[in-house]
């Protein structure tokens, strides 16, 4: 099953997470959170900020910086390695300020919810979606995509969860025909196994 088809079903608040880390196109040079004003429309947008806070440049380098750590950690489920430690600590810390509560829901179970205001509020809550897929067990399926241009977030709904490419159809055959292409270079038997 691909990504796309099932963009309603990923679990919990993952999807938020994952519009926060496909914010940039790495693949085109585009970034969404390219400047404070930027950065404040998109949190107010999926509501994780007041439209009315005000957003710094600092505010604004911090989300991208939370961002990126992110992705590392994110990649390490692709590629099942151990999380970047220095990631680990940027997201550590960007939770740290949020004065979480949790809170209790009928329906939802126990959630963790970030008390502080502002960008930083915002970022814990991203750092608490984080948690919560952690503790669901979803955390694991929550990838980046494996070619170096693209490396974007995706939800692996995979049986055997070996998802390494946001679409088959776009990276992983543009990364199958760059191996081929090398091996072909290199005088190899051209085969296209990965």
């Amino acid at each position: 099953m691909s990504d796309t088809k099932n963009k309603d079903a990923i679990p919990g608040q993952l999807d938020t997470l994952k519009r926060f880390l496909n914010t940039v196109d790495l693949d085109g040079g585009s970034d969404e959170l390219d400047s404070p004003q930027a950065l404040g429309r998109w949190l107010a947008d999926v509501g994780l900020l007041d439209p009315a806070s005000e957003v710094s440049r600092y505010d604004a380098a911090r989300a991208v910086e939370v961002r990126e750590a992110f992705r590392d950690v994110i990649f390490a489920n692709t590629c099942h390695t151990e999380p970047d430690a220095a990631a680990l600590a940027t997201l550590s810390a960007a939770g740290s300020a949020a004065r979480y509560r949790v809170s209790f829901h009928p329906h939802e179970g126990p959630q963790l919810e970030a008390c502080a205001e502002g960008v930083e509020g915002a970022l814990a809550r991203l750092v608490a979606i984080m948690a919560q897929a952690m503790l669901d067990g979803s955390w694991g399926r929550f990838k980046a995509c494996r070619r170096d241009g693209c490396r974007w977030a995706f939800f692996d709904w995979t049986k055997n969860q070996s998802g390494v490419w946001c679409s088959m159809a776009a990276c992983g055959n543009r990364e199958k025909a760059r191996r081929y292409q090398a091996r072909k270079r290199a005088g190899g038997s051209g085969s296209t196994t990965v």
